[in-house]
């Protein structure tokens, strides 16, 4: 919120994350990315941001990238669960 506490919309419904046009197919409101991601772990979540705005926002090659990253980084983390618990997660 702006120090007058005015809502900023590049804070709260930033262009990147609306472009995609998805809505709920029970009501018809328009879903952010913030509205499916909230229920992920970190790094799922912050995979499926970096897609959800592939094209709109930086470098697309980069914006992958990223999300790879995130991809590679919550297996690894499962896969070390895994281990310690003696099952795949």
């Amino acid at each position: 919120m702006a120090e007058d506490g005015e809502r900023n919309p590049m804070v709260d419904h930033p262009d990147h994350y609306n472009q995609l046009d998805a809505k709920c197919s029970g009501c018809g409101k328009r879903i952010e990315c913030i509205d499916v991601i909230e229920g992920m772990t970190l790094c799922v979540g912050n995979a499926v941001k970096y897609l959800w705005r592939l094209g709109f926002k930086g470098d697309v090659i980069e914006q992958i990238d990223k999300a790879i990253w995130y991809l590679q980084r919550e297996r690894a983390r499962r896969l070390a669960q895994a281990t310690t618990e003696g099952g795949a997660q």
